[in-house]
C-alpha cells in the first residue's frame, strides 16, 4: 500500500519485515513510532489495527467497522454464547513482548490480565 501499512497476504516483503523490525527496535530504545497493519476481507472491506509508542506506552486500536460481513469482530464467551464486542477496541500498554513465533503487548490497562497480539 502506497501509505506504508503492513498488510496481510501470503508473505510480507523485505520492506515490511524491515519495519517490523524498526518499530520492535524503537519501543526496545523508548523512541516514538507508528506503525498499522491492513487485512481485507473476501469482500474488499479493511480491517485496521494500529499501534502508536510516545516513549513510554504503546496506544493500540483494532477498527473492523468498515467490514460489512461484521463476521471479524472480536467478542467473547458468554455462558457458552459468542456475544460481538464493539467495533473499535483501544487500549494503552505498558510492554512489546517479541517472540519469535508471536509478539504481543501485555501490562495493558483495559485488557489487564490478557495480552494482545502483535
Amino acid at each position: 500500500m502506497k501509505n506504508g501499512d503492513i498488510t496481510f497476504f501470503n508473505e510480507r516483503t523485505p520492506e515490511q519485515k524491515q519495519k517490523l523490525l524498526q518499530f520492535k527496535n524503537n519501543v526496545k530504545n523508548k523512541k516514538p513510532d507508528f506503525i498499522r497493519f491492513t487485512e481485507f476481507t473476501e469482500k474488499g472491506d479493511a480491517l485496521i489495527t494500529e499501534y502508536q509508542f510516545n516513549g513510554k506506552l504503546i496506544y493500540y486500536r483494532s477498527d473492523t467497522s468498515r467490514d460489512r460481513t461484521d463476521q471479524n469482530r472480536k467478542g467473547k464467551i458468554v455462558k457458552g454464547e459468542f456475544v460481538k464486542g464493539p467495533h473499535v477496541i483501544e487500549d494503552y500498554c505498558k510492554k512489546l513482548v517479541p517472540n519469535s513465533e508471536m509478539s504481543y503487548l501485555t501490562d495493558c490497562y483495559k485488557n489487564k490480565n490478557g495480552k494482545i497480539e502483535f
